[in-house]
């Protein structure tokens, strides 16, 4: 049998396209299973969160579990009043809640986070809440002068032009932001350790946020840049009207 050099070129182009196809077979499921397994993480670190605040959290009403951090139940819908609320990060771990800026109605839920990094006036509406099934919440309040330093230690760059990212937004809580929070709720019944590893979690956090894409918001965290990011919040909720 003769094996034209054609014939080779042609079985080993085949060779390197099966081979191709089974890399991206492999990297496509390794991905699934790394997806699999942080949602896995996520909701375990949800689970366990329910069950500390429960505990935490007897009746309706709110605590500060440690510096900074405060969590929150309540069996029955809410509206807030219109209120400045300082940069925080919010978490909602079972039910649903709104936050109403002017006409704008952002909604979040355990899947999801809440960043606000200026003084702005909003209202807070929980949506789903009851007796068999209370709403729980979280609020961590984010600190200009860590989130600074966090952002020059991670040398975190901020793209030209994006001064004019709002400064309030919903976005996807993913496993390792979740699991940072967790270990920062844990600490509420270790008042020992809480003066070392607070500070370094909140740190943490805060990295996570920026990892996940927020330089930009948390930007406005800076003194510095903290009144212009709210002037131009401020002249949207003006352009809409009352």
């Amino acid at each position: 049998m003769t094996i034209l050099a054609n014939d080779c070129t042609f079985l080993q182009k085949s060779s390197i396209r099966r081979a191709a196809r089974r890399g991206r077979y492999y990297y496509a499921l390794m991905n699934s299973r790394e997806t699999k397994r942080d949602k896995q993480r996520a909701q375990s670190g949800r689970e366990e969160l329910l069950e500390r605040m429960a505990v935490s959290l007897p009746n309706d009403g709110a605590i500060e579990a440690l510096e900074g951090l405060f969590l929150a139940r309540l069996t029955e819908p809410m509206e807030s009043k219109l209120a400045l609320y300082e940069p925080a990060l919010c978490l909602v771990v079972q039910g649903s809640k709104q936050v109403l800026v002017g006409e704008e109605v952002l909604r979040y839920d355990p899947g999801n986070y809440l960043l606000f990094t200026v003084d702005l006036p909003v209202v807070f509406r929980v949506e789903e809440a009851s007796k068999e099934k209370p709403y729980f919440g979280l609020r961590l309040d984010l600190d200009s002068a860590i989130v600074t330093e966090v952002m020059m230690e991670a040398d975190a760059e901020i793209k030209k032009g994006d001064a004019s990212v709002k400064a309030i937004a919903v976005n996807s809580v993913d496993a390792d932001l979740l699991d940072a929070v967790l270990r920062l709720v844990r600490l509420a019944d270790k008042a020992g350790e809480q003066k070392m590893l607070a500070p370094l979690i909140k740190r943490e956090i805060i990295y996570r946020l920026l990892a996940g894409g927020e330089g930009a918001r948390a930007a406005a965290v800076h003194p510095r840049r903290c009144q212009a990011a709210a002037d131009a919040d401020l002249r949207r909720l003006q352009r809409r009207g009352p």
